[in-house]
């Protein structure tokens, strides 16, 4: 049996993988209670993309974990543009 979860909060209706795709339920949960094999950092920049990723990748790294993959680093451009 899934443990109890507390509602934090509720979100319109979004595309979680494609644009096309069609609206699915999805609960987000917090990393402690639920780990996945991947996970998706998404940055609002007013400079080019391209200029972040070296320094992103060294927070990451140094930061969080020296050891942890970051990996399939891309705009939203890219990101958006791949689903169309």
């Amino acid at each position: 049996m899934e443990p109890w979860r507390k509602v934090v909060g509720v979100v319109g209706d979004s595309s979680y993988g494609e644009l096309g795709e069609a609206f699915l339920p999805v609960a987000y949960l917090p990393v402690e209670q639920h780990h996945e094999f991947g996970m998706r950092l998404y940055v609002r920049a007013t400079v080019p993309p391209g200029s972040l990723i070296a320094g992103l990748r060294r927070q990451i790294q140094g930061q969080a974990e020296p050891n942890l993959p970051v990996a399939g680093i891309k705009t939203m451009t890219d990101t958006i543009g791949a689903s169309l």
